[in-house]
Parts: structure tokens; C-alpha cells; sequence
């Protein structure tokens, strides 16, 4: 086989390696705190939706942020859940 084409190769399966998705690097970790979580503090049961950065709808945000971890969310219901919910 040619010198070039094996480079070719080389470079391309390197390429192809590098470009793997690694299954750790899931959303979770980069949305969710878990030294944020205290399961011990009592929220209100109010229903004041947030959107969180995984794309799930909390009650309000002092569940999304302490029995969850989730500190970075947007008001409202996520648009995944507008099936679910009436968004309108």
C-alpha cells in the first residue's frame, strides 16, 4: 500500500476516534448540581413552572433547585411539555 494512502488512513481513523461521543459527557452533567440538592428545606406547593437547562418542567423553582439541582432554568413550561400542558 502507497505511504500516502496509509497516512490517509491514519489521519482519517484518528479523525473518527477523536469525533466519538463520550457517553459521560451527558446533559445532565453540565445542568445538574448535586451539592445544590436539600431535600430537607420545604418548598411552597405553588405551581410556578420553570423550564430546566435538561429540558424538563419543575412545579416552581425552589423544587428544580433543591430537590433536583437544576440552578440554570427559564419561567414557564419547557415546549416538550406543551403537549402535556396547555402553553397557551
Amino acid at each position: 500500500m502507497p505511504m500516502g494512502i496509509r497516512i490517509t488512513m491514519i489521519f482519517f481513523s484518528f479523525l473518527i476516534i477523536s469525533c466519538e461521543k463520550d457517553e459521560s459527557d451527558s446533559i445532565e452533567d453540565f445542568c445538574m448540581n448535586e451539592d445544590l440538592i436539600n431535600t430537607d428545606l420545604d418548598c411552597p406547593t405553588i405551581f410556578d413552572p420553570v423550564c430546566g437547562c435538561n429540558d424538563v418542567t419543575y412545579e416552581n423553582s425552589c423544587i428544580a433547585l433543591n430537590f433536583y439541582g437544576i440552578s440554570d432554568y427559564t419561567q414557564g413550561i419547557c415546549s416538550s411539555d406543551c403537549i402535556i400542558f396547555d402553553c397557551d
